[in-house]
C-alpha cells in the first residue's frame, strides 16, 4: 500500500446557491453524537429515510471535525474486497492489489495509526460478512477509531441480524421530515428565497409534492432559482413560479 503525501480533500456540501446549512434538532444531536463517540472509539447509528438530511449531516461534520475522517459509501452488496479499498483510499492510502487478507491487514493498521472517524453511509447495502468485518475491525485492541453507520429506515433492520455488532452501537440518531412551524422555521433558514415566500405557499408546495423532506424542497429551489430572475418578485417564491417548476418536474 502506497501512502500519497497528502488525504484527499473533504468534497463540499451539496447545497444550493445561497442555501445554508439548517440546524435542525436531528442535524445538531447527529454532531453532538458522532463527535461524542470519536472522542470515546464508540459505535454510533445515524438513521431515516432518503432525503431527511443524514448524510449533509454526516458530511458536516467530516467537514468541520477536528480529527482525520474517512468516508465510505457502501455500494449494493459490496465485492468481497471493496470496502477494505474504500477504507484505505478514504484514508488516503492506494490499495495494493493484494488478497483479502493482507487488505484486512493493512486497514488493521490504518484505523489504529491515529485517532479517526470510519463513516458507513448507506450501511443497509452490508451484507452480515460486512457487519463481522467492521465489527471484528473495531474491537481490536488496538483499534483508534469510532464507527459512524449512515442508512436508511431499513438499516437498523439490516444491521439487527448481527447481534454482536448491533449490541455495540452506543448512541443513535433518527432523522424524520419535517412538519408544521418547524418547517416553515427550517426553510426560512435554509435559503432567503424561502424565507420571503408566503408560508401558505410554502405548505401548499409541502403538501403537494415535499412532505417535509429537504431533498425534495433542494430540487424545488434548483428549479425555482433560475425563474426568478423574469419573475415579478425575483426575492421569493410565486404562485406562477411554483406552477412553472411543477410542470418541470411533471407535475401539471
Amino acid at each position: 500500500m502506497s501512502n500519497p503525501p497528502t488525504a484527499p480533500a473533504n468534497r463540499a456540501l451539496d447545497l444550493p446557491e445561497g442555501a445554508a446549512t439548517v440546524r435542525t434538532p436531528a442535524f445538531t444531536l447527529a454532531q453532538t453524537v458522532a463527535r461524542r463517540a470519536l472522542l470515546q472509539r464508540e459505535v454510533a447509528g445515524f438513521f431515516g429515510d432518503p432525503g431527511t438530511g443524514k448524510t449533509h449531516a454526516m458530511r458536516h461534520f467530516q467537514a468541520h471535525c477536528d480529527f482525520e475522517t474517512i468516508y465510505v459509501t457502501a455500494s449494493p452488496s459490496p465485492q468481497v474486497k471493496e470496502i477494505f479499498e474504500e477504507i484505505l483510499m478514504g484514508a488516503g492510502y492506494e490499495p495494493d492489489d493484494v488478497s483479502v487478507r493482507e487488505l484486512r491487514r493493512d486497514c488493521q493498521e490504518v484505523l489504529a495509526e491515529k485517532p479517526r472517524a470510519l463513516i458507513i453511509d448507506e450501511s443497509q447495502n452490508l451484507s452480515y460478512l460486512w457487519h463481522q468485518q467492521l465489527r471484528s475491525l473495531h474491537n481490536r485492541p488496538d483499534a483508534n477509531f469510532a464507527l459512524l453507520l449512515v442508512g436508511g429506515a431499513n438499516a437498523q433492520r439490516t444491521l439487527k441480524r448481527d447481534p454482536q455488532l448491533w449490541s455495540r452501537v452506543e448512541m443513535t440518531v433518527t432523522f424524520e421530515p419535517l412538519r408544521g412551524d418547524v418547517l416553515i422555521q427550517a426553510l426560512a433558514a435554509y435559503h432567503p428565497v424561502l424565507a420571503a415566500t408566503d408560508p401558505m405557499l410554502l405548505d401548499e408546495i409541502d403538501a403537494r409534492d415535499c412532505q417535509g423532506n429537504f431533498r425534495k424542497w433542494r430540487h424545488i429551489l434548483n428549479l425555482a432559482l433560475p425563474l426568478l430572475p423574469a419573475s415579478v418578485h425575483p426575492d421569493r417564491l410565486t404562485p406562477k413560479v411554483v406552477k412553472a417548476v411543477f410542470t418541470l418536474r411533471g407535475q401539471q
